[in-house]
């Protein structure tokens, strides 16, 4: 059986991250491969682990890094495609 993951709407990841919904659709556009999001109607729904990569992803923006540094960073990191 397959253990329940808990999934959060993008404005749910906005209220715990305190990243602007539209930064967050805009990872999920750029990065979408590591982030996993299930697509229910017109939203986005985004796993714990996701949410933890979305942090991830806004600290190497923070630093400067570009959208495909970005991707290379995330992939030597070994997050799941």
């Amino acid at each position: 059986m397959e253990n329940e993951k808990q999934w959060f709407s993008v404005l749910d990841v906005e209220k715990q991250t305190g990243i602007p919904n539209q930064t967050i659709r805009r990872y999920i556009s750029n990065h979408g491969v590591y982030l996993n999001p299930k697509k229910r109607g017109k939203g986005y729904y985004l796993s714990e682990e996701s949410v933890k990569i979305i942090q991830e992803i806004r600290k190497l923006y923070d630093e400067g890094m570009t959208a495909q540094l970005v991707n290379d960073t995330l992939q030597e990191r070994n997050i799941p495609m």
